[in-house]
């Protein structure tokens, strides 16, 4: 079930966060440095409601941090053709944990924010990604 992280939910998603990147590694892919993203980002993150989780079996499996209206310098450089309403919402560092993965929980953690997407009238979504991932 898609919901917002709570600051007592630190912990368990940098753990989590940890075992992804050492998939990511063992893959051979670069998509997060060594100590990205940091707990300050995370927990600045948490505090400014921008991380949602999914439990599954009372237990964390994956997160996401979703911001709306950011001005991000990166997303500028970007050619967007389709539209230049300002009003989207940014999906970033999404994971789910290895044991977990290909169950769709991706797929249901993207329906649910689309679903907080339209309930706060975004316009649209993005998302950032690497050739890596």
């Amino acid at each position: 079930m898609l919901e917002l992280a709570k600051l007592d939910d630190l912990d368990e998603i940098m753990i989590d966060i940890d075992e992804v990147k050492k998939l990511f590694q063992a893959r051979g892919l670069r998509t997060w440095p060594e100590n990205y993203p940091s707990i300050e980002m995370v927990m600045r993150d948490i505090q400014e409601e921008r991380i949602y989780i999914w439990r599954e079996n009372n237990r964390i499996v994956g997160s996401f941090m979703f911001a709306t209206n950011t001005n991000d310098p990166h997303y500028y450089e970007v050619d967007f053709h389709y539209t230049d309403d300002p009003n989207y919402g940014l999906i970033h560092r999404m994971n789910v944990i290895p044991e977990y993965q290909k169950r769709r929980i991706e797929y249901d953690m993207l329906e649910g924010i689309e679903k907080v997407a339209i309930d706060r009238h975004i316009s649209y979504l993005r998302t950032a990604i690497t050739s890596d991932n």
